[in-house]
């Protein structure tokens, strides 16, 4: 069987990076340039760095040959679907109103302050491992739980931390995040078999379970310091119905 032939780029295999730099770059400008956080135009923004990376190499027509075997191939397919259904599921959880649901829990339960973030890091981390979405928890938990905790006396950086920290720790673990699957193809076990997602995860959760239980007694001490409780609003916003949502959830 003949070896694959290898794409040459003008310059040297160098300019090959040019397509993620272009989409690097735009990322930059989108997230924080604009504080904008969307998905399609993430889309659009790596279809140009293609339109573009590909003119540096010597066959335009072989760079998009290989650019769609890699699109056809069951990791980036998988990934497609993933994406695809937690977009979805992103959008029902937000507009079935579950932020007054989790007002509900932490009002009855009397949650306040840094106890309420060190919930929301927990939660977080339930639902991006759910989901395998760091990017689509962050979606979910913003309009959920900032508002949620800041009512409840929450220091602002530390809520919007806990949800950042916690949609990090869920993506890493989730056997259904992109992530995790692909550096499941691209890495080898030490005896050199090819690594699967099961083994990936595994080899994860020692030190990413330590790292969570150190962060949850850390928001928990220092989440409430320098915020205000607002106790006035919390029965108004509270919805308990809305806790329905937490069965796909689960």
């Amino acid at each position: 069987m003949s070896e694959e032939r290898k794409l040459q780029f003008h310059g040297g295999i160098g300019m090959s990076l040019i397509p993620v730099a272009i989409y690097v770059f735009f990322c930059m400008v989108l997230f924080i340039g604009f504080k904008a956080f969307n998905m399609e135009a993430l889309a659009v923004g790596g279809f140009l760095a293609l339109l573009i990376g590909g003119i540096f190499c010597t066959s335009y027509n072989e760079f998009w040959e290989s650019a769609i075997k890699g699109i056809s191939s069951i990791t980036s397919v998988s990934v497609v679907v993933i994406l695809l259904l937690v977009g979805m599921f992103s959008a029902l959880i937000k507009l079935c109103g579950l932020s007054g649901g989790f007002v509900w829990i932490a009002n009855a339960v009397g949650m306040k302050g840094g106890i309420f973030v060190a919930f929301t890091f927990l939660a977080a981390c339930i639902v991006s491992t759910a989901t395998g979405s760091s990017i689509g928890t962050m979606f979910i938990a913003f309009p959920i739980f900032y508002p949620a905790g800041i009512m409840l006396g929450a220091n602002e950086m530390m809520m919007a931390g806990s949800i950042v920290s916690g949609a990090i720790f869920g993506d890493n673990l989730a056997p259904i995040s992109d992530t995790t699957i692909a550096s499941a193809s691209t890495q080898q076990f030490k005896n050199g078999k090819p690594a699967d997602i099961g083994g990936v995860v595994s080899s994860r959760i020692k030190y990413s379970a330590v790292a969570g239980l150190i962060t949850i007694v850390i928001f928990a001490i220092f989440g409430g310091i320098g915020g205000t409780y607002q106790g006035g609003s919390i029965d108004a916003a509270a919805n308990p119905v809305s806790l329905v949502m937490l069965v796909p959830v689960v």
